[in-house]
C-alpha cells in the first residue's frame, strides 16, 4: 500500500488506521532515491551565504526539482518567504562552522 499524501482520504475505518501507521514509518518527503535532506523546521542557509532560514516547506516543482520554502526576518523585522532548490541550501550550523 503506498503511503497516503496529506490531502488524500481513505473512506475504510480499518484502511485510515492502517494508512496512519504506515505513514509514521515512512519519512515526511521520502520521494526515493534523492530524499530530501532537510525537514520542516531546519536552520538552513543559502551555500553563497545569507540570511539563516527556517525551512517551512518541502514539495516538488512542476519539473520535478525537489524544493525547499524558506521563511526568515530581515532587521526591521519584516517576515519573507522564498522557495530554493535543495541543493544550493546548507544546515545552518555547517555554514557557520565553515567561517570559524
Amino acid at each position: 500500500m503506498q503511503p497516503l499524501l496529506r490531502w488524500q482520504v481513505v473512506s475504510d475505518g480499518d484502511e485510515v488506521a492502517k494508512a496512519r501507521k504506515a505513514q509514521s514509518r515512512v519519512p515526511c518527503c521520502d520521494w526515493g532515491e534523492g530524499a530530501m535532506a532537510f525537514k520542516v523546521g531546519d536552520a538552513v542557509r543559502l551555500k553563497s551565504g545569507g540570511a539563516q532560514m527556517t525551512v517551512s516547506k518541502l514539495f516538488k516543482s512542476p519539473e520535478g526539482r525537489e524544493m525547499v520554502q524558506c521563511t526568515w526576518f530581515d532587521k526591521k523585522p519584516r517576515e519573507h518567504r522564498a522557495a530554493f532548490a535543495m541543493d544550493s541550501l546548507e544546515v545552518a550550523e555547517e555554514a557557520t562552522a565553515k567561517k570559524a
